[in-house]
Order: structure tokens, then C-alpha cells, then sequence
């Protein structure tokens, strides 16, 4: 059995497009789980550590590298919350509702 040319070509193309949209569909999913990651924590369900003894010294090391992490994470969210209140501000001062007057923004320079 031969097959044309033609019925290569469409299956060429169509596991083209089926890697496409499996592409699309993971960077859907990547982001769904992010959104769902940004909801606040259940503070009812957090339960504070309450270790029997101190902490044993070889583990200071990983609980200095957890802090620093944690300030660095700190740190980008309030970049992020500053950035996104500056774009808010912004995106409020050109849609005042009360105004119908309309706006221009110069994007050429």
C-alpha cells in the first residue's frame, strides 16, 4: 500500500497542531495551578511548630537557608504588590468613569 503524498502531509499537520495545543494546554494548566497557589492560606488549618527540643546545631545551616529564602520571596512579593499598585494607579487615572472623554497615549514616543 502507498501512501500519497497528501495523506503525509495531513498527518504531518496534524501532529503538528496535537503538539501544538498539548503545548497550550500544559502552559494553561502551569498557570491554573499558579492561580490556585495564590490563594491565601487556611489560617485555620496552620498548625505552628512546637518541636519537643531546641533545634540541633548540624540543622542551622538549612534553617539560615530557608530564612533567606523566605526575605528573598518576601521581597519579590512586595515588588510585585508595588508594581501592580503603580500599573492600578495608572490604569485609574487614564479610566476615570466619570469622564467620556477620550484618551490618547502616545506609545511612538
Amino acid at each position: 500500500m502507498t501512501i500519497t503524498p497528501n495523506r503525509d502531509r495531513r498527518k504531518d499537520v496534524i501532529l503538528e497542531w496535537e503538539v501544538e495545543l498539548d503545548r497550550l494546554d500544559l502552559e494553561v494548566i502551569r498557570i491554573e495551578r499558579l492561580l490556585s497557589a495564590m490563594k491565601p492560606m487556611d489560617e485555620k488549618n496552620w498548625v505552628a511548630p512546637s518541636p519537643s527540643a531546641p533545634m540541633p546545631i548540624h540543622l542551622l545551616p538549612r534553617a539560615v537557608e530557608i530564612h533567606q529564602r523566605q526575605t528573598a520571596v518576601l521581597d519579590k512579593v512586595l515588588r510585585a504588590l508595588r508594581t501592580t499598585t503603580q500599573h492600578r494607579t495608572y490604569v485609574e487615572s487614564i479610566s476615570d468613569p466619570r469622564d467620556a472623554a477620550p484618551r490618547y497615549l502616545d506609545t511612538a514616543g
